[in-house]
């Protein structure tokens, strides 16, 4: 088992920190970090407090870095929060739709650029299962969502980013031949 020394070393070799700010975070003067560090030195150590008291500071800094950058970061895409947004949509439908900025066309685009840009949807099974679900949830809505209209509108924006969308087509195109062949 490693001492407090051991670590704190471990730690403040391996990012870089400066004997200021180690004893900044440690709450100590950067004399006594010194001492501590110092091999030669037996009579100063460095306790379990100091070792906590960094690994706190580091902690605190992390999370002030990601706050800060949290507009910055790109949200992750996983078939759970996909499902969740349309949950959300299906599920909300009705108040959405009395808003005269809604539409749920451009709602559902969006959801699919998103998958588009996900490597979670690489599967084509997983990527046809969200489609598929999409078409039976709108069927009783207006507009129903439907493969030939978004096919149009990706043709006629030249949205040539969603190649997942051409293997989605040729996925299901197999399946229909698949159903033909098998019935």
């Amino acid at each position: 088992m490693k001492t407090p020394k051991e670590k704190i070393l471990s730690i403040t070799e391996r990012l870089g920190i400066s004997a200021s700010v180690a004893a900044k975070a440690m709450q100590i003067t950067e004399n006594t970090y010194r001492k501590n560090k110092s091999h030669s030195n037996q009579g100063h150590n460095f306790t379990e407090k100091n070792y906590t008291n960094l690994l706190g500071y580091i902690l605190d800094e992390v999370k002030i870095i990601l706050k800060e950058n949290a507009d910055d970061a790109k949200p992750v895409i996983t078939i759970e929060s996909i499902n969740i947004r349309l949950d959300n949509l299906f599920a909300n439908y009705e108040n959405l739709s009395k808003d005269d900025n809604f539409n749920l066309t451009e709602e559902i685009f969006k959801i699919l650029d998103d998958m588009d840009d996900s490597d979670v949807f690489l599967n084509m099974k997983t990527y046809s299962n969200v489609i598929e679900r999409i078409e039976k949830e709108t069927e009783d809505l207006t507009p129903p969502f439907d493969v030939v209209v978004y096919e149009v509108h990706l043709k006629r924006f030249k949205r040539k980013k969603h190649k997942r969308w051409g293997e989605y087509v040729g996925y299901r195109r197999q399946q229909i031949i698949d159903s033909i062949i098998n019935s």
